[in-house]
């Protein structure tokens, strides 16, 4: 399934991105941490 495949990419891209954003972030704000969370609950995913 190509469908399948692609999105997984993307998923991991931005679950990445969201990651390095929460560590860059301080602890105090965490905007890019919540976002990720309507954005597909990257967190469930990994």
């Amino acid at each position: 399934m190509p469908s399948e495949n692609l999105s997984d990419g993307i998923f991991y891209q931005s679950s990445h991105i969201f990651y390095q954003g929460c560590k860059i972030y301080p602890k105090q704000q965490k905007p890019p941490c919540r976002h990720s969370r309507k954005s597909g609950n990257l967190e469930h995913k990994i």
